[in-house]
């Protein structure tokens, strides 16, 4: 697979997560039914993973969603 994929597949991976989190987050601020801090951290931790993995190994930056620090 070339480097292209893999990154394109990272960022993808990137943006469901930030799309999971706005999913948890509900107009207040505050978590939508059925999710926890835990999950949060999760997400956030997942994200951030994801764009330090992708610089170390293309160089490449994945833009950044003001999500991940909600």
């Amino acid at each position: 697979m070339s480097d292209q994929m893999n990154y394109n597949s990272m960022r993808n991976t990137y943006n469901k997560w930030a799309q999971d989190l706005m999913q948890m987050k509900n107009a207040n601020g505050k978590y939508q039914n059925g999710f926890k801090a835990s999950d949060k951290k999760h997400a956030q931790d997942e994200m951030k993973r994801i764009r330090k993995s992708a610089i170390q190994k293309w160089n490449k930056e994945i833009p950044y969603n003001s999500i991940e620090d909600w």
